[in-house]
């Protein structure tokens, strides 16, 4: 199906210049003047307008701005502020400037939009949204140990929540350096919040930890550090210099060590469960038989 026609003829659209476009099953995204998401139900929309409400007038220093378009040729279709288009993860491994990357600057930018969520917490029942929410982590991390192949005993929901803690705040659940964007004023966005971790069959609501969206960068920075020394090229000390500030809110009270370690696990899951034709290319298949390794002994940690 051609969606550009598509927006061109329903939405008015006479210059639209297409960029670029990419469909997974039955939903599809398109970059035309702008960035148009297309989905086949309300749930994107839903849960970016319950982060809007969540944010208030933080939304837009931390998510692009959005509208509804309507339904058209059996799709619902959201417009999404144009925030830039290349991610952080481009930036690391791909042909821009060393004078450009910052790395007080980069973390700095993280840490504001990880502060500003972990700002917003639940109204009540903040004991209930925290159940919710390990038990969300614990089936992803199951799954995810299931779908890598591996074999590893470990404590689910029951045995986590004897020893866990944690504040329940809105959070991103899929913070990584993808999803870390830059426009030309090198202002950034995060984008694709999501309604439950990747991997998990348990849906929670936009509550979650602080600890999650810490693991998930912090995991993709080492990932991306890796690669460049990998390439030969220098490193940037971004793993520590996060490390380093996530600690403070670990210290504010946010979370504790085992919340944390429960989601670098986790983190690691992800990447280990993956076999995507990226991961699994032969350059960089090294990287993906490490994760499973670093899953394996995040899991020792825990147990």
């Amino acid at each position: 199906m051609d969606w550009t026609d598509i927006a061109r003829r329903e939405l008015g659209l006479t210059y639209a210049r297409l960029e670029n476009c990419s469909e997974t099953g039955e939903s599809a995204t398109i970059k035309i003047m702008g960035v148009i998401k297309i989905s086949p139900d309300l749930s994107e929309l839903e849960l970016l307008q319950k982060m809007e409400w969540a944010l208030g007038l933080n939304y837009g220093l931390t998510f692009p701005q959005f509208r509804y378009l309507g339904e058209i040729s059996g799709k619902h279709m959201i417009e999404l502020e144009y925030v830039g288009d290349k991610n952080l993860e481009e930036m690391l491994i791909g042909n821009y400037s060393e004078a450009n990357l910052i790395p007080s600057d980069i973390i700095g930018q993280a840490m504001m939009h990880i502060i500003r969520m972990a700002g917003v917490r639940p109204v009540s029942g903040e004991h209930g949204y925290a159940d919710m929410f390990l038990s969300e982590v614990a089936d992803g991390l199951e799954n995810n140990v299931f779908a890598a192949g591996l074999t590893v005993d470990f404590p689910l929901g029951e045995t986590f929540s004897q020893r866990v803690k944690f504040i329940p705040t809105l959070c991103h659940r899929d913070f990584s350096v993808t999803n870390f964007m830059y426009n030309t004023d090198g202002d950034t966005r995060l984008i694709d919040p999501r309604q439950k971790v990747p991997g998990a069959k348990v849906e929670s609501c936009i509550y979650g930890s602080a600890a999650i969206d810490c693991a998930s960068f912090l995991v993709s920075l080492e990932r991306k550090e890796l690669e460049r020394a990998h390439l030969g090229m220098p490193s940037l000390g971004l793993y520590d210099l996060f490390e380093e500030k996530m600690k403070f809110l670990m210290g504010e009270g946010l979370f504790n060590e085992f919340m944390y370690n429960l989601c670098i696990a986790y983190s690691y899951s992800i990447y280990a469960a993956c076999r995507c034709e990226y991961c699994l290319a032969p350059e960089r298949r090294w990287l993906y038989e490490l994760m499973r390794k670093r899953l394996v002994n995040s899991i020792r940690r825990i147990i």
